[in-house]
């Protein structure tokens, strides 16, 4: 199996540690490098919980350290959220991993070169590194695949201020290069997709638990204090892990027809529609791809609750509601792809009509059985439209 290939940027903290576990531990990943950025902690502290992380995942990752200071800007970290250490004073042993001395810019300008459009660049922190590296190989920027980033606030109010988010707050004239630099692919991952749906509840903390794991213990353990912060200051319920989002629409890898085209003009009984075209015939649907066309299928309701609120929401959204329902419960009647209910097929209770009225029914399954499919169905629909992909996280901590 060809693995993709990742470089991370960090300002290692609780959150960013999970997300580089996920990132390690992922099947068809290799992480070629980190570099670590002045944000969340210092750069010493966060080399030692990359390197910490790294070790804990048994992996052999170099790590890079980069600016220790923004391009214009004083420093200012956030460890009064994270705790000191950034990893919720656990007390976690000094790796015995070392730093790798090469500069982090030379050493992705020849990874970029060696592997043209081949890389996927995930910031998790301040976007200094990112910003000094564009000033200095813009050609080769252009040569990295796609740049996935987690910052921002467009749609709801900042975490630092009104109007920003943390990591572009950091270092604000990088970000403006960053997003002035006309690379063709970035993906911005924002604060206002990290709450609410995105938080892990106390259940799925508890699930995380269960697993009895190292790793499992581990991810949630480093986030207790960001847990306490989270609530006491931000007010939401659960814990909040921006860069594990991130890092799971960046390992979710795009499966789902590109949009060909899209229009707002009415189109017989549609006020607007997306069209998708395949890329090549199939004959069969995957798992994976049948998710993310529930994703997008949902992507217009998520858009109109983010934006206008929950109680703007219109009935425009039915016929994507109708298509992802649909397509959910054939994932657990007809396709087998429901762990409650197993590899089986379930018909549907049919009645059979004689001049417009009922007179025999044929029970294809139980009523208990009907509710587990109910369930189930809502649970697909439910998970890839307000989760964020974070469904991907837990079982990595089982391995």
């Amino acid at each position: 199996m060809t693995k993709r290939k990742f470089f991370i940027d960090t300002d290692t903290a609780s959150d960013d540690a999970v997300a580089l576990l996920m990132a390690l531990e992922y099947p068809d990943v290799e992480v070629l490098g980190v570099s670590i950025v002045s944000g969340n902690m210092p750069i010493e502290q966060g080399s030692i919980n990359a390197r910490y992380t790294i070790e804990l995942c048994k992996k052999n990752v170099p790590v890079y350290v980069g600016s220790d200071k923004p391009m214009v800007k004083k420093r200012e970290h956030a460890d009064w959220f994270h705790g000191p250490d950034g990893m919720g004073n656990m007390n976690y042993p000094v790796p015995k991993i070392k730093e790798n001395n090469s500069d982090y810019k030379e050493v992705l300008n020849t990874l970029v070169n060696q592997y043209p459009n081949e890389i996927t660049l995930v910031t998790l922190g301040p976007l200094t590194n990112l910003g000094q590296f564009i000033l200095e190989n813009p050609e080769s920027y252009q040569k990295i695949k796609d740049i996935y980033i987690m910052g921002g606030a467009s749609t709801t109010v900042g975490n630092v201020t009104p109007a920003a988010e943390y990591n572009i707050w950091c270092d604000p004239e990088a970000a403006d290069i960053v997003f002035q630099s006309g690379h063709p692919d970035i993906t911005m991952i924002g604060w206002e997709l990290c709450r609410g749906g995105a938080n892990l509840t106390e259940g799925e903390m508890d699930y995380v638990y269960s697993f009895e794991t190292t790793k499992g213990d581990f991810a949630i353990d480093c986030n207790k204090h960001a847990l306490d912060s989270s609530q006491n200051w931000l007010g939401d319920p659960g814990l909040g892990l921006p860069d594990p989002v991130a890092m799971a629409v960046a390992l979710n890898e795009k499966v789902s027809d590109p949009i060909h085209k899209a229009t707002i003009i009415p189109r017989g009984r549609a006020l607007g529609m997306v069209m998708r075209l395949p890329e090549r015939d199939q004959l069969s649907v995957t798992r994976e791809k049948m998710y993310s066309d529930i994703a997008v299928a949902m992507g217009g309701r998520i858009a109109e609750e983010l934006i206008f609120g929950h109680d703007k929401v219109t009935s425009g959204a039915s016929s994507d509601i109708d298509m992802a329902t649909k397509m959910a419960k054939n994932m657990v009647t007809k396709y087998g792809m429901s762990t409650v209910l197993g590899p089986l097929a379930y018909g549907e209770n049919e009645e059979e009509v004689f001049l417009g009225r009922s007179v025999t029914k044929q029970q294809n399954m139980s009523e208990e059985t009907a509710r587990k499919v109910d369930s189930e169905t809502k649970k697909i629909v439910a998970n890839t439209a307000t989760k964020n992909n974070l469904f991907i996280f837990p079982p990595l901590c089982k391995l």
